[in-house]
């Protein structure tokens, strides 16, 4: 079993070239794992920014 990598919403948003609204977005219908840390911060799972990334359907989005 590997380690995920986490990382925050901001540096998701960079990866994808999207806003961090999108990556929310993305985490509310599953696309992308998240957790939150207290009340405002949340963290996304970097292997799961990759895989949006690398699918097909994310480009004609």
């Amino acid at each position: 079993m590997t380690d995920k990598t986490w990382i925050t919403v901001r540096e998701g948003a960079e990866i994808l070239g999207v806003t961090p609204q999108t990556v929310r977005r993305l985490c509310q219908v599953g696309r992308i794992r998240s957790t939150r840390i207290g009340t405002l911060q949340i963290r996304i799972v970097k292997e799961d920014v990759q895989k949006v990334l690398e699918t097909p359907a994310y480009a004609a989005e």
